[in-house]
């Protein structure tokens, strides 16, 4: 169970608060904008809902299974496939892993880099088809905004499979198959928000950060407070939107300042781990340190120390990276092969999860990851080759 408001206790150790990459989920080129601030009344607290702390209990643990059970028909040999990446820590990393998994299904990987760049990711794609791959994944990328070079690409017979594609499904225009659609992302928001209801006693006030440029990050936030909206009466949000160049720049001060208008606001909601580099020690320089706590999704390992010294961030919901690199090579091997992409493989998510606390990081966070079944390698190695 996790200890309420009156029970917290934290440890107040230094951190490094410079994040090395940010969790970049796919822009949109429109989405809503959600502003101004959603209350619900006095905010006396009550008692959290069983389904509620069910639920957190649940998303503690962690995984022990990838889910998936059907085996490989075929592996994919001699095949290639260009992975088109935003080029951050964490997708460098998650390719890292998709190379390895492609070697072992007999797949060559090569890497075009795009970045946050519409027009970088149109010249990479064009690239691909020009090069003659046999499959292109997509991780974190504009697809809208490349909607004509991804329909040459696909016309052409290239497989496509994404990663954090804006889409409100799993298949989209020119695309084969996509993990993480809005749907999920709004599922993992809601997740974050059991948290909170539960850490809180049911009578949180959260300030939500997030870009509004995002729609993945717009897909959380909205996930997050209908959640607090249907199971938390006595729970408010208030949303603050910011832009990536303000990450570690303007917005740790913005966040302080939202607080310090506010003083009911005892929790922040960061749609993804980068939202915090330079927040707590803003906060702690502005005497604010032990008045809020964090939340967010798809943390870093820097994110982690900062749960375990109790330095303002308490919880994250986290995927591997690692895990992520196999799970996307398994797809593309699916589509190659014509089988179904497994999905609702673990508490209806395409994807094992894990909430992070200091009560359960029990690992190194700079070598190790806890967000992931222990053995997936080989759990995906043993669907291949049966």
């Amino acid at each position: 169970m996790i200890r309420g408001k009156t029970g917290r206790t934290w440890r107040r150790r230094g951190v490094a608060s410079a994040v090395a990459g940010v969790a970049l989920i796919c822009m949109a080129t429109s989405c809503s904008s959600n502003t101004g601030v959603s209350t619900a009344g006095a905010r006396t607290g009550g008692e959290v809902p069983a389904d509620v702390q069910a639920n957190v209990d649940a998303f503690m643990q962690k995984p022990t299974s990838i889910g998936i059970t059907e085996p490989l028909k075929s592996k994919p040999a001699g095949k290639s496939v260009a992975w088109i990446g935003s080029g951050t820590q964490n997708d460098n990393t998650a390719y890292g892993s998709f190379a390895e998994a492609a070697a072992v299904l007999n797949m060559k990987a090569t890497k075009l880099e795009a970045g946050a760049d519409p027009q970088k990711a149109a010249r990479a794609i064009e690239q691909a088809r020009s090069q003659g791959f046999d499959a292109v994944v997509l991780s974190g990328l504009v697809t809208s905004s490349v909607g004509p070079q991804l329909a040459a690409l696909h016309d052409s017979g290239v497989k496509v499979v994404g990663y954090s594609t804006s889409l409100e499904g799993h298949t989209g225009p020119s695309i084969d198959f996509s993990f993480y659609s809005l749907p999920e992302a709004r599922r993992f928001g809601g997740i974050a928000g059991d948290w909170t209801i539960a850490d809180s006693g049911a009578a949180a006030k959260v300030l939500i950060a997030y870009p509004p440029d995002i729609a993945a990050a717009v897909a959380q936030r909205d996930g997050f407070a209908d959640r607090l909206k249907d199971k938390c009466p006595s729970c408010e949000v208030k949303d603050l939107e910011f832009s990536f160049s303000e990450l570690g720049g303007a917005l740790p001060s913005r966040i302080v300042s939202a607080v310090q208008a506010d003083p009911d606001i005892d929790y922040v909601f960061g749609t993804f781990g980068g939202v915090f580099v330079g927040v707590p020690e803003a906060l702690r320089q502005a005497g604010l340190a032990d008045r809020v706590k964090g939340v967010t999704v798809g943390g870093t390992p820097a994110n982690m120390i900062q749960i375990t010294d109790g330095n303002m961030l308490a919880a994250s919901l986290d995927q591997g990276l690692d895990y992520t690199g196999y799970m996307v090579a398994d797809a593309v091997a699916r589509v190659f092969a014509g089988q179904e992409v497994p999905v609702d493989v673990y508490r209806g998510l395409d994807m094992p999860v894990q909430l992070h606390t200091a009560d359960n990081i029990d690992f190194d966070p700079t070598t190790d990851w806890s967000g992931e079944p222990q053995d997936f390698r080989e759990q995906f190695t043993y669907l291949w080759d049966k």
